[in-house]
């Protein structure tokens, strides 16, 4: 059991570093606990309990594979927050090498256990929640490279990498068994979508920045097309725009007060789509003001009855909606949903909108992250 809390620790203490931005406070040195054992829970209470054989299955299983890949992932927590980091791109390139080693060795892992007959087997849930946890880090690694790639094509890897990863996430976050078919009511969310939905931090701020970067690439895309003919955008990441956009208004449903990612996912996606109809400024801005009209829309009146559930009816429900108006104004545009305490995506110096429609995006230089 204390092999397992101090396990968890390890792997809170890392991930605070990635969604925070600071450095881990704790390297490979500071510690010569074992990984726990693989037991399955009700093992725990007994006297000298036997472990499984490593091919075997249980509810310690994946802990155990993340931890295989605890080394590759702190590095590269440690190489982007560590004020000392040289800022080098053939260093990216290593723990890129690196990271994606022990990602395959952790699939081989899980594919075993998927394909065993002897026990249990891993959950679509568990699966994708180590999709997104890998996938996180390989998209941290890349992207403080992204912007750069729109003008220097030694980054070009990267900006395929961040896009391919962006991807990854988005699906596990919101997969495609989410979507409704032919306007059918939408099919209830599993386990993983919903904890993205309704939690805060580092689950859904990585799937919100999964969808802006899908976003910003798909504009650079139409931006840096100079073809007569429309240029035909993949199909998949076109449909992170309207998906991105329902699971916004999802997460307010189920209670979350900050429209921010709404409003920039409804704002992005309409200029996209202007953009793909070849429309001017002036008709893309007439869009973009229906468009954010439309999110007022939409979530005032959720925003209402969440405040009279909170206060009350009357005069008291319309104060509990001026405060939540009120704490709205006072946010900054960095301050995206749930994404307050991670700076992983700091767009530099950019001012918050701008970033998002200039021909030139500065997505930060590598030195920031």
């Amino acid at each position: 059991m204390r092999r397992r809390l101090w396990n968890t620790i390890l792997e809170m203490a890392l991930q605070s570093s990635l969604a925070s931005g600071g450095p881990p406070f704790i390297s490979l040195d500071d510690f010569d606990t074992a990984p726990p054992g693989n037991f399955d829970d009700d093992q725990i209470t007994t006297d000298d309990p036997i472990p499984q054989p490593p091919d075997h299955f249980t509810q310690v299983s994946i802990a155990l594979a993340l931890r295989e890949t605890f080394p590759q992932r702190l590095a590269v927590a440690k190489f982007l927050n560590d004020l000392a980091s040289p800022v080098a791109y053939e260093k990216t390139l290593q723990l890129d090498a690196e990271l994606r080693a022990a990602y395959k060795s952790l699939g081989c892992i899980l594919s075993a256990y998927s394909r065993s007959t002897t026990g249990s087997a891993p959950s679509q849930y568990e699966i994708r929640m180590v999709d997104f946890i890998m996938h996180r880090y390989l998209l941290s690694l890349h992207g403080p490279y992204f912007g750069a790639a729109f003008n220097e094509t030694v980054y070009a890897f990267s900006r395929k990498v961040v896009v391919e990863s962006s991807l990854k996430i988005w699906r596990a976050a919101y997969p495609v068994s989410a979507q409704p078919l032919n306007g059918a009511v939408a099919p209830k969310a599993d386990e993983l979508q919903r904890l993205i939905t309704c939690s805060s931090g580092f689950y859904p701020a990585g799937a919100i920045h999964a969808a802006i970067l899908i976003a910003v690439d798909l504009r650079m895309q139409l931006k840096e097309d100079d073809s007569l003919e429309p240029m035909p955008l993949r199909p998949d990441l076109l449909s992170v725009l309207q998906e991105s956009r329902s699971w916004c208004l999802q997460a307010i449903e189920a209670g979350e007060t900050n429209v921010k990612g709404y409003l920039l996912m409804s704002m992005i996606a309409t200029q996209i789509e202007g953009l793909m109809h070849g429309l001017g400024e002036d008709e893309i801005a007439g869009l973009l003001i229906k468009a954010v009209e439309n999110v007022g829309e939409k979530c005032v009146p959720i925003l209402t009855a969440m405040a009279s559930k909170t206060h009350g009816e009357g005069e008291e429900a319309g104060g509990g909606l001026q405060q939540l108006q009120s704490a709205e104004c006072n946010e900054t545009m960095e301050d995206l949903g749930c994404m307050s305490s991670d700076t992983l995506f700091d767009f530099g110096n950019a001012e918050p909108m701008g970033w998002m429609f200039n021909d030139n995006p500065d997505m930060g230089s590598p030195s920031l992250w």
